[in-house]
């Protein structure tokens, strides 16, 4: 009972109660808020428990800090100037599990199996997220830039970290893989669909590196077998999906969704703000106050709402991101961190990322952080 009854896995389950609102907790009920108010109170505790020790606090640790603190100073302010609090809170809920899982499995040493199994809990929250968006929002499926598909499809990608702990079982690897990429492409959300390629072809070279000469044959067969039933898959649900057709068509003919003409007006607005305003920026969620909505880029978002100060805070958090992951050179944690970096950093091009962060991935990168710091504590000590 102790195994099942634990903090972690009673954090999976306030995120899979909040996240599922409407399902199983009424949406924006007084149980829903409570949920949120329990799962916040618990991620800043263990943010206040990483911080209290200093062999804990790694360069990107320090980074994710100093990032976490410029972005709650404007939301306070945001929040003073009665601008609402949402952006604070989904930052909180993107950037503060990473914390809580760093430090719990950095003391627990949770096993392998542990992570497995959250990989089809985080599968079972995310397709009932999927089904409840498609059942109760049709009116939206026609603008990609509203409803289920600009946050479901990043979703689902979340999921893709978790699978590097199935390594010993590349059958169900490539069958979730499968199934992660039918998915995405389901939503026809092109960057995210974008995104999933990518990881798959990083996942296919990761497995196939770190693999001896027989096994190299095998995962080649499974990379063709895979290749093959995706594509047939993939042509039959095209053939069949007008919407993903339309999508398909609309990008051949160069429609981006408006993006270019959204990227021109956050850059036209930035450069021509006063001093203060191109330093430090017109506040949280300044974007959506000066053109009418995201930015869809975090760096013009960035400029925007908080200047180049701000861009320069996240300028630096992707540095140290991005060398945490280069200098890793474990085959046990290096292509987790790789999968994070590549659906993330891709995500700040032509999404939103540093709000967005889901927990599946948080899960993944406080594991590869709390080994790393393991590994570092067991050199020293030796």
């Amino acid at each position: 009972m102790k195994k099942i009854i634990n903090i972690e896995n009673f954090l999976l389950l306030l995120w899979g109660l909040y996240f599922t609102q409407g399902v199983f907790v009424p949406q924006g009920s007084i149980i829903s808020r409570g949920i949120l108010v329990v799962y916040l109170l618990i991620l800043f505790y263990y943010l206040i428990k990483v911080n209290l020790y200093e062999s804990l606090r790694s360069s990107y640790v320090k980074v994710l800090n100093f990032l976490v603190l410029i972005l709650s100073i404007y939301g306070l302010f945001s929040i003073i100037m009665g601008r609402g609090s949402e952006l604070l809170k989904a930052i909180y809920l993107s950037l503060l599990p990473t914390y809580s899982f760093y430090y719990i499995i950095y003391e627990k040493q949770l096993s392998e199996n542990w992570f497995r199994w959250v990989l089809f809990y985080c599968a079972l929250v995310v397709g009932i997220q999927y089904f409840y968006f498609v059942n109760t929002m049709q009116d939206m499926l026609i603008d990609d830039e509203e409803g289920y598909t600009i946050n479901m499809a990043y979703n689902i990608v979340a999921l893709l970290p978790l699978l590097w702990f199935w390594r010993k079982k590349p059958m169900v690897q490539y069958g979730f893989l499968v199934l992660v990429f039918l998915a995405v492409l389901s939503t026809a959300k092109r960057g995210a669909i974008l995104v999933s390629v990518l990881c798959l072809l990083y996942f296919v070279s990761q497995s196939l590196k770190n693999s001896t000469r027989r096994q190299k044959f095998g995962y080649f067969l499974l990379v063709v077998l895979f290749v093959a039933a995706t594509l047939l898959l993939a042509k039959n649900y095209f053939a069949s999906n007008a919407y993903l057709q339309q999508r398909w068509e609309s990008t051949q003919a160069g429609n981006l969704s408006g993006r270019d003409s959204i990227y021109r007006l956050c850059w036209d607005t930035y450069i021509n703000s006063n001093f203060l305003e191109l330093l430090f920026g017109h506040g949280m969620r300044g974007t959506f106050r000066l053109i009418g909505g995201s930015a869809h880029n975090d760096w013009l978002q960035f400029l925007l709402d908080y200047g180049l100060f701000g861009a320069l805070v996240y300028l630096c958090y992707w540095i140290v991101f991005i060398r945490t992951w280069l200098s890793d050179h474990e085959a046990q944690t290096r292509p987790i961190v790789g999968t994070i970096v590549i659906i993330y950093f891709m995500s700040t091009l032509f999404s939103m990322s540093y709000s967005a962060m889901q927990l599946p991935a948080c899960i993944c990168l406080g594991y590869s952080l709390a080994e790393r710091q393991r590994r570092k504590t067991e050199i020293l000590s030796s």
